[in-house]
């Protein structure tokens, strides 16, 4: 429990709404590193939701409801759900009432083209964490996808964290828990210490720079790093899986 107190108090303010790009120049209000990288991973989430086009959609582990605020899908009935009561109160604020749901994945009983998981595995204690994805994976409808984004062991692990992940524990964890069938997975951000001394000088104690034409070309040259990411310093793991053999998008 110590562990979600400590996610649920960073739900004191929706700082996931603080960053954002416009006209392809970084937009941000407080801070850029974790802006960059959390932007960085729910757009790769989103590519693969624009690429299924599906018709719902449920973020388990919604927080403040920044991806499904942000899905440009009208056709598409989406549902987050999230345990803290301050996270879906944001989500709610910057979004439609219906879309969210602050109670835990047993009170969903229906099933969904698209599940997603973005930066939530981690939070699950390891004595939870296979009836957990039990229960996730019961909502993805017959050819549906569970999309998954979680740190890598390429980052030191966080205090509110039980585990940090390979692309081999992940595995054994679908596996164990689901039928699912993995089709792809990939990483993002990669940990480069030139990006890390790029972002300092953009952003440090002394001083915050926000002028657009050298926010625009930051992101240019760490974009162009994040390009040549590997499975040896990819700070974040994508995973795309299904429960159809076969099945392709």
């Amino acid at each position: 429990m110590e562990k979600f107190d400590l996610q649920d108090e960073q739900y004191s303010f929706p700082y996931h709404y603080l960053v954002s790009f416009q006209n392809n120049t970084l937009s941000i209000s407080k801070s850029l590193p974790w802006g960059y990288e959390y932007l960085t991973y729910v757009g790769a989430i989103k590519k693969e939701i624009e690429k299924i086009t599906p018709k719902s959609l449920l973020d388990v582990g919604c927080g403040d409801g920044y991806l499904i605020n942000h899905l440009e899908m009208v056709d598409c009935k989406t549902l987050g759900v999230d345990l803290s009561q301050k996270a879906i109160k944001f989500a709610k604020a910057f979004g439609k009432e219906e879309s969210f749901l602050c109670d835990s994945i047993n009170k969903v009983d229906l099933e969904f083209d698209v599940v997603t998981l973005v930066e939530v595995l981690e939070h699950i204690p390891d004595s939870e964490i296979d009836q957990f994805l039990q229960e996730v994976t019961k909502r993805v409808s017959i050819g549906g996808f569970l999309l998954i984004s979680v740190p890598s062991t390429v980052l030191k692990l966080q205090k509110k964290h039980y585990r940090h992940y390979t692309e081999v524990v992940l595995e054994e964890q679908i596996s164990k828990s689901s039928g699912l069938h993995k089709l792809r997975s990939y990483r993002v951000v990669s940990n480069s210490r030139f990006k890390s001394l790029l972002v300092k000088l953009i952003d440090n104690k002394f001083w915050t720079i926000k002028v657009p034409w050298i926010l625009k070309l930051f992101y240019s040259v760490i974009n162009y790093i994040d390009k040549r990411v590997t499975n040896e310093n990819g700070r974040h793991i994508i995973a795309v899986y299904t429960n159809s053999l076969g099945l392709e998008y």
